[in-house]
């Protein structure tokens, strides 16, 4: 099931019982355009000087935010606005109203459904890394380097070194994953002079994860 939340983060305590989620919405800092949010709240204590304040949003706003091209597409476009009487200190004091506050992470669902495709890669057999390029961002510990293998062409009946002894490094950024290959797939792909001879007769096969 995806979670569909806003986290506010106060610089103190918040009453959570006056929290008026209809007070809130996510606006498009470029076209105006905004949706009203609808759910309940949850918090649960960040330090003794402030709050962290969680709002479940209800199946109508999030796929009012879904549906609409504008709202939560990109972090640097999507801002929050709330009233000054969204919700109040524990003494009592309603908080001032917030305009065009900019959010600082936004985590996009994927599609059901959505294909994630391997794209371009890169392999440098002096460092020993295979550098792989997604469509899309991808868990680095999702990935099975059991299932990679390279090939001499662009065919499974060509012959191709299959990679078993390799680690995974970091990733370069959200859509490329390092492998770093082992002493016993460079010996493989030496023994094997047909295979990642040259750029124009390499190429990579991988399998479901």
């Amino acid at each position: 099931m995806v979670e569909h939340a806003l986290t506010l983060y106060y610089d103190e305590p918040q009453r959570v019982t006056s929290l008026v989620v209809g007070q809130f919405s996510l606006w498009n800092s470029s076209t105006a355009t905004r949706v009203v949010l609808e759910g309940n709240v949850s918090s649960s204590p960040n330090s003794p000087g402030s709050m962290e304040i969680v709002l479940h949003l209800s199946p109508y706003a999030a796929g009012a935010i879904q549906q609409n091209p504008d709202i939560a597409k990109s972090v640097l476009s999507t801002v929050l606005v709330a009233e000054g009487n969204s919700s109040q200190d524990m003494s009592g004091n309603k908080i001032e109203a917030v305009h065009g506050l900019q959010a600082s992470r936004l985590v996009l669902p994927v599609d059901v459904g959505q294909v994630v495709r391997l794209v371009a890669f890169d392999l440098n057999l002096e460092d020993k890394i295979l550098a792989l390029r997604f469509s899309d961002a991808v868990e680095v510990a999702s990935l099975n380097p059991a299932f990679i293998s390279i090939h001499a062409l662009n065919s499974e009946r060509s012959p191709f070194v299959q990679l078993s002894s390799t680690s995974l490094g970091g990733a370069l950024d959200a859509y490329t994953i390092h492998v770093h290959l082992s002493d016993g797939d460079m010996n493989a792909l030496k023994s094997n002079p047909t295979v990642a001879a040259d750029q124009n007769s390499t190429f990579i096969s991988l399998g479901a994860t």
